[in-house]
């Protein structure tokens, strides 16, 4: 998950110019690159960390035993 200068860059296809201009920025910027990296390591944790996951993975299962249950009936 990319948000545009918050955890990287996002350019329009066919923009060369704003993608070369953001290359440089990341090949230069040490500390940016760490920046986007913690940042976007957070955001996914935060959106796709266990505690938000397996809640929805037993959801699911439920609603598909449950189907498979009245079908058998």
């Amino acid at each position: 998950v990319v948000s545009e200068g918050e955890t990287g860059y996002l350019s329009d296809v066919g923009d060369v110019q704003k993608m070369s201009e953001d290359t440089l920025r990341l090949l230069n910027g040490e500390d940016l690159r760490r920046a986007f990296g913690e940042k976007g390591r957070e955001m996914a944790v935060q959106r796709y960390g266990s505690d938000k996951i397996i809640p929805q993975y037993i959801k699911f299962y439920e609603q598909v035993i449950h189907k498979a249950q009245a079908a058998a009936a």
